[in-house]
């Protein structure tokens, strides 16, 4: 097939839609289809990757590249690129990677505006990358969840000596502050545990400065961001991921990440998170109590774990990571595909 990948961010920029766009687009030129991706993201640089990167925000050229294609994957529901597919008379899949308008605390504006573009989603073959996402569209959606990385995120030989790690843009709602909180309560009983922040953001030099306040600058590393295998090492030191987001996740790759790498994943109850966890860890309310009280039950057991019970959870881990993986889910993708079209 020949399949072009819409979306309006992708690399140089860093996240979670760049990622998965370009993981996608990967396993499908593995699977042989030609694969064209095109994005209104600017790049200097002229990075060299497996499939066809289109850079260009022309309206025309948008619908003239979609008519040599056989399938337009739209990533999210945007203005910018459905009315270019219509047009083209191409096939039109959206995928959608965030929760719209009952996610999170939004203005008027955006929840009207989030509304009409569900109601357009009536008119096309939608995929949820979770159950949460797929309750918040009109109709019915085909379910497909995110992969992650699995070619980097994997457990290496390294000793693992540090307690905690949080990995995220540091922004209010991912509740790096709310941790950094329950930390604080947890270092009274255990002084000597450690966390490390991983990530930038807006909140940087705020946190930072909050662990110096409360006296916990030598227990807290902030280590700003970090990609591909420095970060896999990072993750590998650590026996224990905190993903303590405030608000309803979509999905949430990392905690896949965390999976990966860590022993131990203490995951917010909060959207897609549930699903992406599914028994692999422990969700909590992500309040400070709540937090507290999980990692320290965390390190009371840490030591003691029945090296069997432990074998066994690792296993359940890697069962549920290999129905994310990448090849697993370009294949669900292709086959959807297929199914519509013939």
């Amino acid at each position: 097939m020949r399949i072009c990948i819409y979306t309006t961010t992708f690399y140089p920029a860093i996240g979670g839609m760049e990622t998965f766009v370009y993981l996608l687009a990967k396993e499908f030129v593995t699977f042989g289809d030609k694969v064209t991706v095109f994005t209104e993201e600017k790049n200097k640089n002229k990075n060299k990757f497996s499939f066809k990167v289109i850079r260009s925000n022309s309206f025309t050229k948008k619908i003239n590249i979609f008519k040599r294609h056989d399938i337009v994957l739209c990533v999210n529901f945007t203005f910018k690129g459905v009315p270019a597919a219509l047009l083209s008379g191409t096939k039109l899949f959206i995928n959608h990677q965030i929760a719209y308008h009952k996610a999170g605390t939004i203005s008027w504006s955006e929840c009207i505006w989030s509304y009409i573009k569900t109601r357009w989603c009536l008119l096309f073959d939608n995929i949820a990358i979770t159950k949460f996402v797929s309750s918040l569209l009109p109709g019915r959606s085909m379910i497909i969840p995110n992969m992650y990385n699995d070619d980097i995120f994997k457990r290496i030989n390294i000793k693992k000596n540090k307690d905690f790690i949080f990995c995220g843009r540091l922004v209010r709602d991912k509740g790096a502050d709310v941790l950094i909180n329950a930390f604080s309560l947890v270092l009274k009983k255990y002084k000597k545990s450690n966390l490390t922040i991983v990530g930038d953001g807006p909140e940087y030099k705020i946190l930072k400065e909050k662990s110096k306040e409360l006296g916990m600058q030598k227990n807290i590393q902030f280590t700003g961001s970090l990609t591909g295998t420095i970060l896999n090492k990072k993750l590998n030191e650590h026996y224990c991921m905190i993903v303590p987001s405030l608000w309803n996740e979509p999905f949430g790759i990392v905690a896949l990440e965390g999976l990966a790498t860590t022993e131990f994943v203490i995951s917010s109850n909060k959207g897609g998170l549930p699903e992406v966890m599914k028994n692999c860890g422990q969700l909590v309310e992500p309040t400070p109590g709540k937090l507290a009280q999980s990692m320290i039950s965390f390190l009371r057991h840490k030591k003691n774990m029945n090296k069997d019970k432990k074998r066994k959870h690792l296993e359940r881990c890697k069962l549920h990571l290999f129905k994310h993986s990448s090849k697993y889910i370009a294949k669900q993708y292709l086959d959807y595909f297929q199914k519509e079209t013939s």
